[in-house]
């Protein structure tokens, strides 16, 4: 009976990255580490800096979640590297990796209604067709935390059980959080490329607009006051939430491929087991998602816009009929009170004079 192990148990599979050394993923990971505090460092820099001009953009900060989840998957994985007995390391760094790659899927959902926003506004769209836009990236939202639940409580499972019913109980639910995510990371993207294809011939006729309004006025007025395009066209945000997307969707179909395909023997891991894979498909590929939306000033293409600015852009969307109906009348009502005031004070002098 002493003999049998106790748990947690090693997974009797080859698991994606393999078991790591020191003498390959502890300089990997220390690259890594370096690229994800830039990232840090640049995020915060950025949201000081637009606190400071009075355009803050809140969901910066999950960014920065993102890379903190980042560093301490990789601070696990170099533990576990110098331990490679400590089990518990393992499933530590396996939660927290999966749970990293949530945020940027909860980011692109946050953000993708302004899009759809901006889009219609530049069609001129109102009413429930611009609302129901943006119902399915806010429903999906919900999902990620129950998916990312289930996939810690299973994984932590496996690790401290040697049932076969309960290991494939747990593969199942695995497997169903796995497509969950490939689906919702994909979700943004079909919407973005529908945008960045009909937004094209729109905006160029904007542009050709304002470059005949800004034609009209002085040289010293445009350089003076130019116009605002910090805010970036709706085609080119469109484009880097499509590219956003679709790489995330990459990096989840390589997540969900481990875990659907046939069990291997432990001496015989397929390519997708291996280190290259490992961290080509998860950490790189993320860090070029997080780099794209660094260069192209995320920040600045889905913040909030000013009333000035979607006027600039052209993205200013006109009142309903019935907001313009309320405001007429609320403007007569005003003009009537004002001209009923004098007139009032009139009447009541003539009967005091009467009187």
């Amino acid at each position: 009976m002493s003999d049998q192990p106790r748990p947690p148990y090693l997974s009797p599979f080859p698991v994606a990255g393999l078991i790591p050394n020191t003498s390959t993923d502890v300089p990997v990971s220390a690259v890594l580490l370096v690229l994800y505090l830039t990232s840090i460092l640049s995020n915060i820099l950025i949201l000081r800096q637009n606190k400071g001009r009075g355009r803050p953009f809140p969901f910066q900060v999950l960014l920065i979640i993102y890379s903190v989840f980042r560093i301490v998957a990789l601070t696990l994985r170099i533990s576990y590297a110098a331990v490679p007995d400590n089990i518990n390391l393992a499933i530590a760094a396996n939660i927290i990796s999966n749970a990293g790659v949530i945020v940027i899927f909860v980011l692109n959902l946050l953000v993708s209604p302004r899009l759809m926003r901006r889009f219609f506004g530049v069609r001129g769209v109102t009413g429930w067709r611009r609302k129901i836009s943006t119902i399915p990236f806010f429903a999906a939202i919900p999902f990620l935390p129950i998916m990312l639940l289930t996939v810690v409580n299973v994984t932590i499972l496996t690790y401290f059980t040697n049932d076969p019913k309960v290991r494939l109980d747990c593969l199942t639910a695995q497997k169903v959080a796995s497509v969950t995510f490939v689906v919702i990371a994909f979700l943004p993207a079909p919407f973005a490329a529908t945008v960045a294809i009909l937004s094209s011939p729109i905006e160029k006729q904007h542009r050709q607009q304002q470059a005949e309004k800004e034609a009209t006025g002085s040289f010293a007025s445009r350089v003076i006051h130019p116009d605002d395009r910090s805010t970036g066209t709706v085609r080119g945000s469109a484009l880097l939430m499509a590219f956003g997307s679709a790489v995330l969707t990459v990096g989840a179909a390589y997540r969900t491929t481990s875990i659907l395909s046939p069990r291997r023997m432990p001496g015989d891991p397929a390519w997708y087991h291996e280190r290259p894979a490992y961290y080509c498909f998860n950490y790189m590929l993320e860090l070029i998602v997080v780099a794209a939306y660094l260069i192209f000033r995320f920040d600045q293409r889905f913040r909030e816009m000013t009333e000035e600015e979607q006027e600039a852009q052209g993205t200013l969307v006109a009142p309903s009929y019935s907001d313009r109906k309320d405001s007429e009348e609320a403007v007569a009502s005003r003009a009537d009170g004002e001209q009923g005031g004098p007139l009032t004070a009139a009447a009541a002098s003539k009967d005091d004079e009467i009187v």
